[in-house]
């Protein structure tokens, strides 16, 4: 017997029925489940609206800490507080694999270039090597002294880097799993690292309000980019390598180059600390995320605040460039993901869910689709049919 559920703004009415079509009006939610199952099972989320579709990915107990697709965009993985990494059939929805291994919560994960492994980090202090396809550990843990907060590959796949809350971050052999240089130098935790495109350096952002530059081949810090006047959330590299842009608590992002470390520019203007930022797909751009519940449009050469875009009821933690560069996603606390356009300035979609969006990931290959991890354990895949048509 199956039992059919309505969500209406926020509350949730069971009709223990059987059910053969489902229809919802404007703003309301519904869909089906296997009764009795709190776990396990797999939804589709039908929206009143015909340009949005998502289809609910369960499986995981709590929230989920980070998700990524596959480089073919074919598959989804999923990182949990639960413990668990798991694959996914992007199409489907059903659960490939679920990986086992981690003894705390799994913080972060990835696929390799080749999509062929998977990497987490964890709370348990390791970073783990998966096969992607069986879902086999493939090397012994990658140990930190303290917690994962962030891995990655190099974009070739030869090199994993982490980032801790033992202050340090560390680069490995993807191959062997040995360690192949510790970067030491932060004094709090590190929040966040990337490889540089051309993967000669790794910048790190941490709590100790610094971002750092490290030779990624010998370890050596080449730069500290010092000025911000609180912890540093976020960092990245601009697309051809010569800029870094960071976030902040000091509610500031700044844009530094990366080769000198010069500060080149402080876009100002968010009113609480910035949890997210990032480059558009040509540079040109650059989004942040703030607590002040807005998400912003800077120019990444002159710093001029090109857009403000309001809607959101609560703090943003999330944002980023679809891959095209023309729209922006954007995930709050009030469990709302909103797309918006970059050029106009102006919110295109809204997505209602019924928890709050933890993390955010656009689908290689396909501009219009994303995928959502939420704090209650589930992954949306979501489609803005209106976008791509």
């Amino acid at each position: 017997m199956r039992s059919f559920l309505l969500r209406d703004g926020g509350r949730v009415r069971e009709y223990p029925e059987k059910v053969h079509t489902i229809a919802a009006a404007e703003e309301r939610y519904a869909w089906l489940r296997e009764e009795g199952q709190t776990f396990g099972d797999w939804m589709f989320l039908g929206l009143a609206r015909e340009d949005q579709a998502v289809a609910v990915l369960r499986g995981h107990l709590v929230s989920v800490m980070s998700c990524a697709f596959s480089p073919d965009g074919l598959r989804i993985v999923s990182a949990s507080y639960d413990r668990t990494v798991r694959v996914w059939d992007a199409e489907t929805g059903r659960e490939l694999r679920r990986i086992e291994g981690h003894t705390d919560v799994a913080s972060s994960c990835t696929f390799s270039p080749d999509g062929f492994r998977i990497i987490s980090g964890s709370w348990d202090k390791t970073v783990r090597v998966w096969d992607a396809g069986t879902g086999q550990e493939l090397r012994c843990p990658l140990g930190h002294e303290r917690w994962v907060r962030s891995c990655a590959f190099e974009s070739d796949g030869l090199r994993i880097n982490s980032a801790s809350h033992d202050r340090t971050v560390r680069v490995w052999d993807a191959a062997t799993g040995q360690e192949l240089r510790r970067l030491e130098g932060h004094t709090n935790l590190v929040s966040s690292c990337a490889f540089s495109p051309d993967g000669l350096r790794i910048v790190s952002a941490s709590y100790d309000q610094t971002v750092r530059v490290w030779d990624a081949g010998t370890g050596q810090e080449l730069r500290r980019l010092e000025g911000h006047g609180s912890v540093v959330y976020s960092c990245a590299f601009s697309p051809d390598g010569l800029r870094i842009v960071s976030a902040s608590g000091d509610q500031t992002v700044r844009v530094w180059d990366a080769k000198t470390g010069q500060e080149l520019r402080r876009l100002e203007g968010h009113e609480r600390q910035v949890h997210s930022c990032a480059f558009s797909p040509d540079g040109l751009r650059i989004v942040s995320a703030s607590a002040d519940r807005t998400t912003r449009i800077w120019d990444a050469e002159t710093g001029q605040k090109l857009g403000c875009l309001e809607g959101h009821g609560s703090g943003v933690n999330s944002c980023a460039f679809s891959p095209d560069g023309l729209r922006i996603v954007s995930a709050s606390d009030d469990q709302t993901v909103r797309v918006w356009d970059v050029e106009m300035g102006q919110e295109i979609e809204k997505l209602l869910v019924w928890s709050i969006p933890t993390i955010v990931a656009w689908r290689p290959g396909h501009p219009g689709e994303m995928a959502l991890g939420l704090e209650d354990g589930t992954i949306q895949r979501v489609l803005w049919k209106r976008y791509i048509e």
